[in-house]
């Protein structure tokens, strides 16, 4: 196992972990999601530490999706700011232009790996397409198209490895999507 493949699976066994000991302590299980912006952030600093002299534009653009996804999360808000001021965030514009950059950047991210799938056989291209297009579809932002385009760009990644091994950053972020749905669903 390379160690970008150990810290993907090490980020993920973390937060199931944390969400196993509440369930022990409390009989619940509660997956830490407001953790997830954050710890892909830490990721993607990590493999930008890694792979920055060789992927420059693409590591780049990853850690500018991170930092979007972060800035348009409410929990990282609610640790800095007061209560009448996160209230102004929460029902302002920004969130939504955070999350707005955040979709902006992963559509940037599909198209760098979509043109190396490109370029290495343009068979393997279209299937990436489908992935791209839902993220197109989620703008006015629906959360189950989102976790299915990131799904999709996980599996299109997994198998045909664009960029590798900076692939295994769409399997962290469809990773997190996919646990942060499910407990939401299943409570």
């Amino acid at each position: 196992m390379i160690r970008e493949e150990r810290t993907v699976l090490l980020s993920i066994l973390t937060l199931i972990g944390f969400a196993f000991l509440v369930f022990l302590e409390f009989g619940n299980f509660i997956y830490p999601f407001p953790l997830n912006e954050v710890v892909f952030l830490i990721v993607s600093c990590q493999f930008m530490w890694w792979h920055y002299r060789k992927q420059r534009l693409l590591i780049l653009t990853v850690f500018l999706t991170a930092i979007f996804g972060l800035l348009a999360s409410t929990f990282f808000w609610s640790l800095f700011i007061d209560h009448d001021a996160w209230e102004l965030l929460y029902h302002g514009i920004w969130l939504d232009v955070f999350k707005l950059g955040n979709l902006i950047g992963t559509l940037i991210w599909m198209t760098i790996s979509l043109r190396t799938l490109i370029k290495e056989d343009v068979k393997r291209s279209w299937t990436i397409l489908f992935p791209c297009l839902l993220i197109f579809g989620s703008f006015p932002y629906d959360p189950v198209i989102e976790i299915i385009a990131l799904s999709g760009m996980a599996i299109v990644s997994i198998i045909w490895k664009p960029q590798a091994p900076l692939h295994l950053l769409w399997v962290l972020l469809a990773g997190f999507q996919l646990l942060k749905m499910s407990m939401m669903w299943f409570i």
